[in-house]
């Protein structure tokens, strides 16, 4: 996903230039381009009676703040878990940019 919007912003740089303005252009071009994919991300569902909400609430928090280093963190804690919980993780990641 990181890839995704650095070659974004360096394509849409290389065809605006470098004034300010199409500088701020091609930022937000690139930030497009990235929530377009991240709205392509399929969630898995999930049977969270098994496991509780507390867990799919701070992974869900996680996400919300694209805090790709805790929710790597999360992945590792409970990579042992139901499949299920693993590609929820997985997709949260790839929602989030990371």
């Amino acid at each position: 996903m990181r890839t995704l919007a650095a070659l974004a912003l360096l394509g849409a740089l290389s065809l605006t230039g470098c004034s300010d303005d199409s500088t701020q252009a091609a930022v937000d071009e690139a930030k497009d381009a990235v929530s377009s994919a991240a709205a392509e991300v399929e969630i898995p569902d999930v049977d969270w009676e098994q496991y509780g909400d507390a867990l799919k609430n701070r992974i869900d928090e996680l996400a919300d703040q694209a805090d790709c280093e805790s929710l790597q963190a999360q992945l590792e804690d409970h990579g042992n878990l139901d499949a299920q919980v693993v590609d929820y993780i997985k997709a949260k990641l790839e929602e989030a940019g990371c």
